[in-house]
């Protein structure tokens, strides 16, 4: 207490030591931030927070390999503040198998004695663990993140908390880029049709702009594919069709399958070149 001079007063102070909260409180807004950067060291900061935030000594975050339930491809595995250069660690044996079955596993203590894998694959002694699943969008289990402490785990909720947030993030960004990646193949396998097909192959969006030309454009109109980018696919075509055109384009918007139409499409010598086009609607990826 702390006492003043006249009149007498008493003042009451209470220190709270708020360290471990505030660590806490910066790794869930490093999370909410999101990641930058597009290779597995992106998550490093945020995994190395979120260890001295819950006091962990060991986090492991990966991907699981198809047709391998009991392997796990590593993106980052720290312990003891240091980062290790394991690339990939067997399952088996350790309660970081049942969370890539898609269980959430906290044991506040005892891990060693529950499952003494740890100790035989993990040359330490952890005394408690917790584990959640990276899940898809689709709700299949695409990797995890275990946690061990050689410590008891004080507060299960927190730790549930902060791992939640992490792993939601860390599965967003993953299965993004996985369907990045897709995109990218079925591009390029899609070119590769387009650049042997005689038909030229146009993609519009959804108010008529052209986002894709093939090749092909060369031989029935004339120009290059990417001189089209961007131009309404009505400006190409001749005045007197154009009612036409807007019916097969409004057919397809409005979600008929398949329409087709016989319309005039301006050659690059200034001539109209007769054009039977065969359209069909798609979703895209990013809707």
């Amino acid at each position: 207490s702390i006492v003043s001079e006249e009149p007498i007063r008493q003042f009451a102070v209470l220190y709270q030591d708020i360290t471990r909260r505030k660590k806490v409180e910066r790794a869930l807004r490093f999370i909410a931030q999101g990641l930058s950067g597009g290779g597995a060291d992106r998550f490093q900061p945020i995994v190395a927070m979120i260890a001295e935030a819950l006091e962990m000594d060991r986090i492991v975050l990966g991907v699981l390999p198809e047709n391998e339930p009991d392997q796990l491809d590593v993106l980052v595995a720290w312990q003891d503040n240091v980062f290790l250069s394991d690339e990939s660690l067997s399952l088996d044996g350790l309660p970081d198998r049942d969370v890539a079955r898609g269980e959430i596993c906290i044991h506040p203590t005892a891990i060693g004695q529950l499952m003494p894998g740890v100790r035989e694959k993990l040359g330490h002694d952890f005394e408690s663990y917790a584990g959640l699943p990276l899940f898809r969008t689709d709700g299949t289990v695409l990797g995890i993140v275990g946690a061990y402490s050689r410590k008891p785990i004080r507060d299960t909720d927190l730790v549930r908390s902060v791992l939640t947030s992490f792993a939601m993030l860390v599965a967003a960004a993953i299965d993004r880029r996985r369907a990045d990646d897709d995109v990218l193949a079925n591009r390029a396998r899609f070119d590769a049709l387009a650049v042997q097909a005689q038909d030229m192959l146009v993609e519009v969006d959804s108010k008529a702009r052209i986002t894709y030309m093939s090749p092909a454009s060369m031989t029935v109109l004339g120009r290059e594919p990417a001189s089209f980018i961007g131009l309404s696919i009505r400006s190409l075509t001749h005045p007197d069709d154009l009612t036409l055109a807007e019916k097969s384009f409004d057919q397809i918007s409005t979600g008929q399958p398949h329409s087709a139409a016989v319309t005039r499409g301006q050659h690059a010598d200034g001539t109209w070149r007769w054009i039977e086009s065969r359209a069909s609607s798609f979703k895209a990826i990013d809707g």
